[in-house]
């Protein structure tokens, strides 16, 4: 049920009166009492067979009834003051929703001025096989009314804040998922005007990756034995063309929905379709009923891409009571044994009790602890009414279900913790290590708790809905970052003063968000105003070229696995021809060319573009001083296995991040390339899905692919003799 007043000024008062503005007496009487309308009852339920209801009008002044189905006989239309409206809803052979309007409006004078005010009614009608009343929910999610990019990217559901879940089942409801997003992306996939039930962005969004792209709704509360529909919209591209977007039908072939009661186990259930409105957009609708143990409702949402520009679409997702659906062909979860232990004794998931730990850090969410054991671990709490975060040096006894989350165990909200009256611990900090941007880097692909400062910019993101998320751009590099969010009261004044500025933040390193390698979570303890880092002058440029340092002396051509050794070597891609803006070059008579420059970060790693390469015949007796020295890796053999090395970099070794964009990066932790010759020649280096070798474009001489067919060669090593 909607209900909405309108007040306007005609247009020669609003002339007259300029910027003034006045705030109306809701409680004055006639010529002066604005608009009011409300009808009874606010929702109507029917069977397909149809129904015949009376709507009772309240009003004070002239209104207008209209309905948005043209088989839908209104009794009246307009009324004054209160009255009725009988609504004959014909037989149907499809489920529907719908919405009967009402409009009241009247004449009012504010400071002596005449001007109209409306009010608006919105009567909610569900017809379906059983005549539930959908408007009437258990649960409800419209996924918020807004949401930001960080940088580029839209946030991942379990990064999300602006959830906003209701009704009497919601309590303790969680999000979480793989590739998915929550995202507002413009008009051309909004709902149209006639679409029933879809508040329209923000939406949750699942890309073409269908093998691991997934959403999951946690922890709906339910009653064991009743019968329940769940109801959702949903939309799937599958076509971009000419800046517009092309939509699919929507079924069960395209988008799955299973439900379970404990988030591991699941029953893939039969939904019912129906276009809601335009712009690709389906109601989607199933009954069913739950187990007489049942106390908890898991539901996750998978989608089969149908085209490469496809992506999938989630809204409004309801839980009513009712229906006459089967039961879900899916065990009851039972309870999980609890077990005794201290936090250092806690290394897997399951069920477990703490006692006598102590607080040594909050945010807004939750807290770290440790015992005697010296073990360290986080309490997730969430941000319900109601929950209380201990101060730091109180003593807890927790108990509860420990799940994975960031890379990192922790106790979830559903928790049980309790303060022991009277008892509390001195708290000190240690020495804390520093984190650089590459220490970030090597930390999100590997995260443990540790007491740790960061320096760097501090950014703030102002969401809107009263909280606020802290971002640390260390120097170095911007791809990945620090974050504090949810940072205790006390520290919130102090980090909005210091937005943009350098700081140096000190706190426990808690993991990552889920889905997403760019964050590294603090759960932040100080903050201080620091320097900026000095910015480094710019070299003279010197009158005449300076020959680079080059190797001196006979080379060995490495192109085949059987002749790899460990030791140093230069680094080449093999490439006849190079074409740039539909120039091509032709470099037959110097084929290799070498990997040039520092390697350093992820770009130098991810793609090595030919005008920045340099083109040499094995002798390097065609040097070209202009383009830099070729760069260096050492290839260490891994104990015991056959063709696999290490690979690396000055004091650092390669590794790949993720195998969906194909990232690369040097850290401190020895990672393991399996080598092997390529059918087109050369040698390709893989590790943890990702190729290594010559680009199949033109203008890429080195690149990673995730699949090694798209290399069009391996890569050429030189090797001092």
């Amino acid at each position: 049920m909607k209900a909405r007043r309108f007040f306007a000024f005609v247009a020669g008062a609003a002339m007259l009166f300029g910027g003034f503005a006045c705030t109306p007496d809701n409680g004055e009487e006639g010529d002066n009492s604005y608009a009011e309308l409300t009808v009874t009852p606010a929702s109507i339920s029917a069977t397909l067979e149809g129904a015949t209801e009376t709507l009772v009008v309240t009003s004070n002044a002239t209104w207008v009834a209209t309905c948005d189905q043209t088989d839908v006989v209104l009794s009246t239309i307009a009324g004054n003051g209160n009255g009725t409206v009988t609504v004959e809803i014909p037989s149907v052979t499809a489920a529907r929703n719908f919405v009967i309007k009402f409009v009241a409006s009247k004449m009012v004078s504010v400071a002596g001025v005449t001007v109209p005010s409306t009010h608006e009614f919105d009567v909610q009608v569900s017809q379906n096989a059983t005549g539930t009343d959908l408007n009437s929910y258990a649960y409800y999610e419209d996924c918020g009314t807004d949401v930001e990019k960080d940088g580029s990217y839209w946030p991942y559901v379990d990064a999300f804040t602006g959830w906003n879940p209701q009704g009497a089942s919601a309590t303790g409801v969680s999000y979480k998922g793989s590739n998915a997003s929550v995202h507002a992306s413009g008009t051309n996939y909004q709902p149209t005007a006639d679409a029933v039930g879809i508040s329209g962005q923000p939406y949750v969004f699942l890309n073409k990756v269908p093998s691991s792209a997934n959403f999951v709704i946690e922890n709906i509360a339910v009653e064991g034995g009743k019968n329940y529909v769940f109801t959702y919209n949903a939309q799937c591209q599958n076509a971009y063309d000419g800046g517009k977007p092309g939509f699919a039908t929507v079924d069960g072939s395209l988008i799955h929905l299973e439900l379970g009661y404990d988030g591991t186990n699941w029953d893939t259930v039969d939904c019912t379709y129906t276009p809601n409105g335009g712009n690709g957009w389906y109601a989607v609708q199933v009954e069913f009923k739950v187990a007489a143990d049942a106390t908890k409702l898991y539901a996750r949402f998978t989608y089969e891409a149908p085209a490469s520009n496809g992506g999938g679409r989630f809204d409004d997702f309801k839980l009513v009571e009712g229906g006459n659906g089967a039961e879900l062909e899916v065990s009851a979860p039972q309870a999980p044994e609890t077990q005794d232990g201290t936090i250092a004794s806690i290394t897997t998931t399951g069920n477990f009790s703490v006692k006598n730990a102590w607080v040594i850090a909050t945010y807004a969410q939750g807290f770290l602890m440790t015992d005697s054991s010296n073990g360290i671990l986080l309490v997730y709490q969430g941000n319900a009414d109601g929950v209380v975060v201990p101060a730091v040096g109180q003593v807890v006894n927790v108990s509860g279900a420990v799940s994975l989350y960031g890379g990192l165990l922790q106790f979830g909200k559903d928790a049980t913790v309790e303060q022991v009256a009277g008892e509390t611990k001195s708290v000190s900090y240690p020495t804390p290590t520093t984190l650089n941007y590459s220490g970030i880097v090597s930390y999100v692909s590997n995260p443990s708790i540790f007491y740790a400062e960061m320096k760097g910019k501090l950014i703030v993101k102002d969401s809107g809905k009263g909280y606020n998320n802290y971002n640390i751009e260390l120097q170095g590099g911007t791809d990945v970052k620090g974050s504090v969010s949810y940072p205790a009261a006390e520290l919130e004044a102090t980090m909005d003063a210091l937005a943009d500025k350098w700081v140096v933040v000190r706190g426990y390193m808690i993991g990552k968000p889920n889905s997403n390698a760019y964050y590294a979570n603090m759960m932040a303890i100080e903050v201080v105003e620091t320097e900026a880092p000095e910015t480094p002058d710019t070299p003279d440029t010197p009158d005449t070229p300076v020959t680079p340092e080059v190797p001196e002396g006979d080379f060995t051509l490495i192109e085949n696995v059987a002749d790899l050794v460990a030791g140093e070597y230069y680094v080449a891609g093999k490439l006849e021809t190079y074409t740039n803006n539909g120039t091509t070059y032709d470099w037959t008579n110097y084929p290799y060319h070498f990997w040039t420059g520092t390697i350093s970060s992820k770009n130098d790693l991810n793609t090595v573009n030919g005008n920045a390469s340099m083109a040499l015949d094995p002798s390097m007796s065609s040097q070209d001083a202009a383009k830099g020295a070729p760069a260096k890796i050492s290839i260490v053999a891994v104990d015991g296995k056959t063709n696999t090395y290490y690979v690396q970099v000055g004091a650092k070794y390669l590794y790949s991040t993720e195998t969906a964009n194909r990232k690369m990066a040097l850290g401190d932790t020895p990672t393991e390339w399996v080598v092997s010759d390529n059918s087109n020649g050369g040698i390709t280096f893989t590790s943890n899905g990702v190729n290594l070798g010559t680009a199949g474009a033109t203008y890429d001489l080195i690149r990673s692919y995730a699949n090694v067919s798209t290399l069009k060669h391996g890569l050429v090593l030189f090797k001092e003799k």
